[in-house]
């Protein structure tokens, strides 16, 4: 099954992200690892900024519970979107912070 909602406002993350943004960003990650949810593609475009202090994450298309099996990224990527990972990989806490990491930068 596949859920969208569409989402009206929110310009892609950049570094005009507010404090509070960025501190709304490391809780998602905390939430997600807390439930052991990955996200797998944690860029710039699927972080929408909100005003000031709010923030969307998007496109679930990766995500999932993480299991010895999976998630694992599709076959089509490209090694420089996703740290070095390499299709089929496993979608890992690791790699959701390291993304997430580049943007906080």
């Amino acid at each position: 099954m596949v859920v969208m909602e569409r989402v009206e406002e929110g310009k892609p993350w950049s570094k005009d992200a507010t404090e509070k943004q960025r501190a709304a960003l490391q809780t998602v990650l905390t939430l997600m690892k807390d439930n052991s949810f990955v996200h797998g593609d944690l860029r710039a475009p699927n972080v929408l900024l909100q005003g000031t202090e709010g923030i969307r994450v998007i496109d679930f298309e990766f995500a999932g519970k993480v299991t010895k099996e999976g998630p694992r990224l599709p076959f089509n990527i490209y090694e420089h979107n996703f740290c070095g990972r390499k299709p089929l990989d496993l979608i890992t806490f690791e790699l959701d912070a390291n993304m997430a990491g580049k943007m906080l930068e």
